[in-house]
């Protein structure tokens, strides 16, 4: 009786992963795109001088500041290349496809690591209260043209307890006209819940 009632359990929580989130929950960027997506660049982005990045918000790139650059607690981006160039580096308007998509998130309080499925010290970590934290969103891309171009990292901060990802509709607020996300005919949305790599 015991081992039909366990079995049922897991059949029915294995049902369950195959459904994609109701329609009233937010759409992670996990969920909504893959890869093989391509993102169009409408606009040249300069990297400064003695960098390897520049912020994207609420479809701007704001003036470099020592601090503050972008509200951290509001969804942002930020776009990478390989490495710091000693003169300002141009990211020329083109085509940049997605290859990986991974979430992180990042604890500050003296103690950063990236949470893993087969981490379970994570939760550890949590509980203890670390205050502030990045929920990130890390977009691999490659270009042909530009493989200098490395990746996008797009999250915000918030509270420990509050474990959120951006939702595809915040990278959206965030592109604004900079960027135009092109899913490839038939790709089918991730079901199930966003998978912490």
């Amino acid at each position: 009786m015991k081992k039909t009632t366990l079995l049922s359990i897991n059949l029915l929580l294995l049902s369950a992963c195959q459904f994609p989130p109701p329609a009233n929950e937010p759409i992670t960027v996990v969920q909504a795109i893959g890869p093989g997506t391509t993102l169009h660049l409408n606009q040249a982005i300069t990297i400064p001088a003695d960098s390897d990045h520049v912020y994207i918000a609420y479809g701007k790139i704001p003036q470099r500041r020592n601090y503050n650059t972008v509200d951290m607690y509001d969804p942002y981006c930020i776009i990478r290349i390989d490495e710091d160039t000693p003169r300002p580096f141009t990211i020329r308007p083109g085509l940049f496809e997605i290859t990986h998509i991974e979430e992180y998130m990042n604890y500050y309080g003296g103690l950063g690591f990236r949470h893993t499925a087969n981490r379970p010290s994570a939760s550890i970590y949590l509980a203890n209260g670390l205050g502030t934290k990045m929920y990130a969103t890390i977009i691999t891309l490659r270009s042909a043209t530009q493989p200098e171009v490395k990746e996008l990292e797009c999250g915000h901060w918030d509270d420990y307890s509050v474990l959120e990802p951006i939702t595809f509709e915040d990278l959206k607020t965030i592109f604004g006209r900079i960027f135009r996300i092109e899913k490839p005919a038939g790709q089918k949305p991730h079901s199930g819940p966003a998978k912490l790599i």
